[in-house]
């Protein structure tokens, strides 16, 4: 089976103890999940809106998969069961097995439209119009007229009826509340998450008079989002307050304003000042013509004014429960105002992935642990060498799972050493999955040694979190410094971009071939490679980091199906739930070169599920296409990457590595590791200097400042440009079109400068 492409499409998402997982497509004897899946964990809830089909091998696998709890799971809820489940469920003996069924998508007809529509039902709601079969009564979401059931509600709601639901875990029923509501849930108090430079605010349901502008804006630095998608009501005193948050966050920081709803849109149009602020996204009620359910939807607002300005009326998205249209509201009268304000142009994906964690820390509570309580700690580790002592000098970030921290190794004899210390945060500290999660990247990144590759030292517990030692890497991951080129209106080189991914190439190939000494193979894929992996030492070297989902042959945790890794770098075997080898990462590490040369990433869509799909079914765009600057033959190597049957893709890390290193031979290019360093030193100058801290693995120097560069990002109208000839961009000499000096030539939200006034206010529209 492992063999074989799986015909569903499978996505998996974590909020804290909740793990939802989405089932598109076709379940049939492909269908990769079983109970013995390790990554299906906590509270599983199954989501099987955009189910078209299951067949008579697919029930089979189904009930193998629902006949028992995976380990470490502790109840399996399914929701949005379409008809073609709820058949299975009422036909065949064991077919929901150890699940709960919650919700289901029922068919109606509207006579007047003449057309079949689904109904979502909450079968906990309904359960006494159920019990005395009958059918719950709808109105279709088009004409308002009332909808005819389709079937006989006896037979069709019979599961249902003999359904003994227990006692459901009210976190899954406030999780289900939450997540896809047409009814925000009432938020009492403001949220504050910190990552990195991000701090993103999520503001409470009701704004009043009383905003305290201290506590939400004092002191921000860096890169704010401010998230409105709870804000329901805002009184009319609230205004001045939410100018003056706004406006005092502005002074020291680049703000952002986030899933911004109508309600809150209504309030920022009566404002007369044009505040210092880019609106990034709308959070808009749409309203599925299939089902009937009103899903808020994120929207890019430049996406939608464009729109407004075409008079676009009746524009779709996929509705997230039942896959249909779900209608966009037409709001003409919001064009004025999206009009007078700075928009950004393309997704702000470093604070929407923030987006996640928010829904989380409203949940489950707060996710963030002071880091100045960590502030010089000493922590004393125990290990197989004895007792050492860890100098806890700064907070690096936090993921997930885990939180990071430079530290410094302290010996007998003045022995020192810094290193990168990974902690599983204390709410997974006892959770035996996480532990083993840790330990299995431990395991996986401490057999190997290689330049390009960041290495682990050792791994143990410290008052009962466990934790790794890493090596520490002065330097920024390669994500940030490209966004920041990107905002000073600069591209990568092709040089060095061809340089990153042949020295990541090399690293792989290393871990796909390893040997240990003994001489037995141990292949080690790495399953996530991405821009955020690849860490780029400002003394000069390159290196691919984060194994904490890698697989090592033999030692098997995770299974085949559950997505792992980012989504827009995941294979077409990945998408599909098949068997993983090097292969995998030869297609990631494509999509990363597509990236640095073209700006985009190839398959990207609106949401994961269309993005899944086009990775399994659709082409890669030709990069020469779409930056006519790029030579052919490395267009023709890019799209051998990501061909989607891994038999006919780049065989090898190594092979992709040799083609690069041919084409960089035939047109002269040079570049090095440390030409690569200086390139972005001279580039980026001190901007490297708040990046260096950030990074997570290293040199084991001690930290010092970075030299200033002396790029300046002057831009002026041009394409984005990747120089043929070795040369570092000159000043100015790399702009993109429509950039302005002091903006970023990208539209996305700027680091932060010296702080500039707002301007005079003007009429509004």
């Amino acid at each position: 089976m492992d063999s074989q492409v799986s015909n569903a499409i499978i996505s998996r998402l974590r909020v804290g103890t909740i793990t939802h997982v989405r089932i598109s497509g076709v379940i049939d004897e492909t269908f990769p999940l079983t109970s013995a899946s390790p990554e299906l964990s906590g509270l599983l809830v199954v989501d099987l809106g955009q189910v078209e089909r299951i067949s008579s091998f697919g029930v089979r696998r189904w009930i193998e998969f629902a006949a028992k709890l995976p380990q470490g799971a502790l109840g399996l809820y399914v929701v949005h069961a379409p008809p073609v489940i709820v058949d299975q469920l009422n036909m065949v003996e064991g077919f929901a097995g150890v699940a709960r069924v919650l919700s289901v998508l029922a068919p109606y007809t509207c006579r007047a439209c003449n057309e079949d529509r689904l109904r979502l039902v909450n079968l906990l709601d309904e359960a006494q119009v159920i019990a005395e079969e009958r059918a719950p009564d709808h109105a279709c979401p088009v004409c308002q007229g009332p909808l005819e059931f389709a079937d006989l509600p006896g037979e069709f709601f019979d599961y249902a009826r003999r359904q003994q639901f227990g006692q459901v875990d009210p976190v899954v029923m406030r999780y289900l509340r939450a997540s896809m509501p047409a009814e925000q849930p009432e938020l009492t108090q403001h949220l504050k998450i910190i990552q990195d430079d991000i701090t993103y605010i999520t503001l409470a349901s009701a704004l009043k008079g009383d905003l305290n502008v201290r506590r939400l804006a004092s002191g921000l630095e860096g890169r704010v989002g401010f998230d409105f998608s709870h804000v329901s009501a805002v009184e009319p005193e609230a205004l001045p307050k939410l100018e003056q948050v706004l406006e005092t966050a502005a002074q020291g920081a680049h703000v952002a304003l986030c899933r911004v709803p109508p309600p809150a849109l209504a309030v920022l149009a009566r404002s007369a000042k044009v505040l210092p602020v880019r609106l990034a996204t709308l959070w808009l009620p749409c309203d599925c013509r299939n089902c009937g359910q009103v899903s808020h939807q994120r929207l890019q607002a430049a996406d939608y004014l464009a729109k407004l300005r075409a008079q676009a009326a009746g524009v779709d998205v996929p509705c997230p429960i039942c896959g249909g249209n779900a209608r966009v509201p037409h709001m003409p009268q919001l064009q004025g105002l999206l009009a007078r304000l700075q928009l950004t142009d393309r997704p702000l994906e470093e604070l929407e992935a923030l987006e996640t964690r928010a829904l989380s820390q409203y949940l489950f509570g707060a996710t963030n642990i002071d880091p100045a309580a960590r502030q010089g700690a000493s922590t004393d580790i125990s290990n197989s060498l004895g007792s050492t002592k860890l100098n806890i000098i700064r907070r690096l970030g936090q993921g997930g799972m885990a939180e990071v921290f430079l530290a410094k190794q302290v010996g007998v004899k003045g022995f020192e050493k810094f290193l990168v210390m990974k902690k599983i945060l204390p709410q997974f500290a006892e959770n035996p999955e996480f532990v083993d999660m840790l330990f299995a990247e431990a395991r996986a990144n401490a057999r190997l040694t290689h330049p390009n590759v960041v290495q682990t030292f050792d791994v143990g517990v410290s008052d009962g979190v466990a934790y790794i030692l890493m090596e520490y890497v002065r330097g920024p991951d390669l994500k940030k410094l490209v966004i920041e080129l990107r905002r000073k209106g600069l591209a990568l080189p092709l040089e060095h971009a061809l340089r990153i991914v042949a020295e990541v190439a090399a690293g792989l190939h290393y871990a796909h071939a390893y040997v240990d000494p003994a001489g037995t193979p141990h292949p080690v894929v790495h399953r996530d490679v991405s821009p955020h992996n690849v860490l780029i030492s400002l003394d000069g070297a390159i290196k691919l980091s984060d194994f904490g989902i890698a697989k090592v042959a033999g030692e098997e945790h995770t299974q085949a199906g559950v997505l792992k890794g980012k989504i827009s770098y995941i294979s077409p075997e990945a998408a599909s739930g098949r068997a993983l080898d090097a292969r995998n990462d030869v297609f990631a590490l494509g999509v990363v070169l597509f990236e640095l040369l073209t700006g985009t990433l190839p398959f990207r869509r609106d949401h994961d599920a269309a993005t899944l799909q086009a990775i399994v079914r659709d082409p890669a765009p030709v990069p020469s296409q779409l930056k006519p600057n790029i030579p052919q033959d490395v267009s023709d190597l890019i799209l051998r990457a990501l061909v989607k049957d891994p038999a006919r893709r780049t065989p090898s890390a190594a092979a992709l590595r040799e083609e690069i290193e041919a084409v960089m031979a035939h047109h002269r290019l040079n570049s090095s590791p440390a030409a690569v360093a200086q390139f972005f030193r001279d580039t980026l100058g001190d901007r490297l200097v708040e990046f260096a801290p950030s990074a997570i693995s290293g040199t084991g120097s001690h930290p010092r400042p970075v030299p200033s560069g002396t790029g300046s990002g002057n831009v002026g109208g041009g394409e984005m440009s990747a120089p043929m000839d070795g040369r570092t961009p000159s000043r100015g000499s790399v702009p993109v079109a429509g950039s302005r000096p002091g903006m970023g030539g990208s539209g996305g939200l700027p680091r932060p400068g010296p702080p500039v006034p707002p301007p005079p206010p003007r009429p509004m529209g």
